[in-house]
Formats: structure tokens, C-alpha cells, sequence
């Protein structure tokens, strides 16, 4: 895993999973944009897979994979064209564990394509969304690298969840699916106790 870093000290790669990277304006894009520019001086070097944006910085291009998504409401909508207005009560069940789901592939591709590259030896997924952490899950089960999952908000304990018109059924559901994609984890950062 060791990479010669400056001067002659090793360095480390390991596999940053974040949905939203600078320069996307989301307040969740500040937390992975400084892991990856301070994370060198701790001997790491991050390389970012993340939905392909404009305005990278030239300094970053050569570390992100960018990665295609797929906006399963918008494919729903197209779909059902003027019935489109139905979607309200079925909202909550489209993309689980979250809207951005249809990243998961997409991140999981990004990922394998980057370990080709040769040199990764960790995998670091930051949430929300938490689709970042399926596919970190998906990628630890493939590569065999150990895995650390950042939250920066809780998951199925989210205090948004009534906003998102989460009932208790689904709130069992996101428990569920927290508990096996965490329980893969090698590590958890959180911002809370629970």
C-alpha cells in the first residue's frame, strides 16, 4: 500500500466514496473536499470517486474518478409522464436507502476502475447520502480492503426522517439496512453517541 511521499516518507491511498464534492455548492461537500486536501499531510492521499461535476480543481483531477448517476424520481417521472403526480405517497419507497440509489452502481464501477489503478489499500465512504456507504460495502466485499464509514448525520435516527415522509415502516427498513451495511464496517466516525 505504501507510495513514496514527500520526502521519502511513505504515503497511503485509500478510496474516498462522497456523493457531494467540491465544488458542488452542498454544505455535505465541505467534509470530504478537506479530507482530501488534508488527509496528505497525515500520510494519505485520497483518491475521490464522485458523479462527474464541472470546476474541479486542476490540483484535484488527476485523484477523482468521475462516475455517472441516475435520478431515480426523474426516471419515475419520465415514466409515468402526467401521472407523475401520483408519486407523493409512493416517494419515500423510491431510492432506498436514500434518492441518490442510483448512484450505488455507478459508485461501485468508479471504485473497481480506481483499484485497477493499483495502490489502494482502504476505502472511506462519507454520508449522506448513504447509498455511499452501500457501495462502500459492496466495494469491501469485492476488494477485501478495510473500511471506514463517515457519518456526518445519523441514518435511520435522522431527525429529517418526518420531513421525508418516513413512517415507521420504512424507519424499520432504513434499521435494517443501517445494521448490515454498517455491521460490514471496519470503523464508524460519528457526529453523535447513537
Amino acid at each position: 500500500c505504501p507510495l513514496p511521499g514527500a520526502g521519502g516518507t511513505p504515503m497511503k491511498k485509500l478510496l474516498l466514496l462522497a456523493y457531494y464534492f467540491p465544488p458542488h455548492d452542498s454544505p455535505g461537500a465541505r467534509r470530504p473536499g478537506g479530507l482530501a486536501r488534508y488527509l496528505p499531510e497525515q500520510g494519505w492521499e485520497a483518491v475521490v470517486v464522485t458523479p462527474h461535476q464541472a470546476g474541479w480543481a486542476a490540483a484535484m483531477e488527476d485523484r477523482i474518478v468521475p462516475t455517472g448517476d441516475h435520478d431515480l424520481m426523474q426516471a419515475w417521472k419520465r415514466r409515468l409522464g402526467p401521472a407523475a403526480g401520483l408519486l407523493g405517497w409512493v416517494k419515500p419507497w423510491i431510492g432506498i436507502p436514500d434518492r441518490q440509489a442510483g448512484w450505488i452502481p455507478h459508485a461501485v464501477r468508479g471504485g473497481m476502475e480506481a483499484a485497477r489503478g493499483g495502490g489502494l489499500c482502504t476505502i472511506l465512504s462519507t454520508s449522506a447520502p448513504f447509498s455511499a456507504h452501500v457501495a462502500a460495502r459492496h466495494l469491501k466485499a469485492r476488494l477485501g480492503f478495510p473500511w471506514v464509514a463517515d457519518l456526518r448525520d445519523l441514518w435511520h435516527e435522522n431527525h429529517n426522517r418526518a420531513t421525508l415522509g418516513h413512517g415507521p415502516l420504512r424507519g424499520a427498513l432504513d434499521a435494517f439496512i443501517e445494521a448490515k451495511t454498517l455491521g460490514a464496517a471496519d470503523a464508524l466516525v460519528t457526529v453523535s453517541e447513537p
